[in-house]
């Protein structure tokens, strides 16, 4: 097919002259037929075949033909351990990110959310079973101090709770983060993160399932003393995720605490937040945008119980022929190994974090 403009191409006015210009042709205007821009195929040399008979030599003759130019080879790398390609792509590939879950998890757990503590006797604490949990010290959370903490821990007649989160972070200086992620695969991405904290907890849908599963055989078992569970799902418009911690997105901005955390952002650069400064209000506007699990409990098991909570681990289910099922040997997942946990006492306040 052929295509011709039907209007004429315009005309740039400039100021600026240029050498020779005049010289070229308007647009459209053919060559005349005796410039060199015009080439006829009978003008054209007659084609010369090459010579094939350098295939059928032997490989020892090819020493009397001349030395044939050797093409540079590429740079290598530093480390001289692989070749630095033209080809090779001047800008680094993306970073991949995890895939985070960052809708509503109210449905995720089954129903009820709420598991009462049965009337049982009340059985002797086997710390033989049961050590208590002894990889790091408790870290008082003001008011409380060392000392209030251990009378807390030693008292019989009172009970605390451990809150276990599930995505965002809870009220409290140095505690874990959680996120809730995609795929099992996704874990290695998640620790390349650099805005989340060093101590991370990195949830996926059947590994919360299989704890909240974990959690309620513990309660039937009744070896801790009676223990009480509650899920608490953060509302849609307050979900605190780890991308909404360091960029919130223009949904997130009416968060009560992402305008108390843009507030202190010009004054407090690279280091925590004012302690002083969490109101009640921006306290629970923070606790409300967290998503969780607490696990209410008579206060002298809470280290016992501690222990078992770090022991936690989550072993992939495979398929079978059968379609059913089945543990297999895909490896284990510990979830809350290395996290800091928050202890609530009896009125719900901020005790230590361990």
């Amino acid at each position: 097919r052929l295509y011709q403009y039907d209007s004429v191409p315009p005309r740039i006015a400039s100021g600026i002259r240029w050498p020779g210009v005049e010289s070229l042709r308007e647009w459209g205007v053919l060559p005349s037929p005796d410039s060199d821009e015009c080439i006829s195929l009978q003008h054209l040399d007659e084609f010369k075949s090459t010579g094939f008979q350098v295939v059928a030599r032997p490989c020892g003759s090819s020493s009397r033909e001349p030395a044939k130019r050797r093409l540079p080879e590429a740079p290598l790398c530093r480390r001289g351990m692989k070749r630095v390609l033209e080809s090779e792509p001047l800008f680094p590939k993306p970073v991949k990110r995890p895939k985070l879950i960052t809708s509503s998890i109210v449905d995720l757990l089954p129903q009820p959310h709420f598991m009462a503590s049965r009337s049982i006797k009340v059985k002797e604490l086997d710390t033989t079973r049961f050590p208590c949990f002894s990889k790091r010290q408790p870290l008082p959370v003001p008011p409380y101090t060392a000392p209030s903490v251990s009378e807390l821990l030693g008292s019989q007649y009172r009970r605390g709770a451990w809150l276990i989160p599930i995505r965002g972070q809870l009220p409290f200086e140095h505690a874990s983060m959680a996120v809730i992620i995609q795929s099992l695969q996704d874990i290695g991405l998640v620790s390349e993160l650099i805005h989340l904290t060093s101590h991370k907890i990195i949830w996926t849908r059947e590994i919360l399932i299989d704890f909240w599963d974990f959690l309620l055989k513990l309660q039937q078992a009744a070896n801790l003393g009676p223990i009480t569970l509650s899920f608490h799902a953060a509302p849609p418009d307050s979900i605190f995720t780890a991308d909404t911690a360091s960029d919130p997105t223009e949904e997130s901005t009416n968060n009560p605490y992402h305008q108390f955390r843009q507030h202190y952002s010009k004054t407090t650069i690279g280091s925590s937040l004012p302690r002083d400064s969490f109101t009640p209000y921006v306290y629970r506007a923070q606790l409300e945008a967290t998503d969780y699990i607490k696990v209410y409990h008579n206060a002298p098991y809470s280290l016992s119980l501690r222990s078992v909570l770090d022991a936690y681990q989550y072993r992939p289910r495979k398929a079978d022929g059968s379609g059913t099922s089945k543990i297999g040997d895909l490896g284990k997942t510990r979830v809350l190994k290395g996290a800091r946990l928050a202890f609530m006492d009896e009125r719900s306040k901020g005790a230590f974090l361990m």
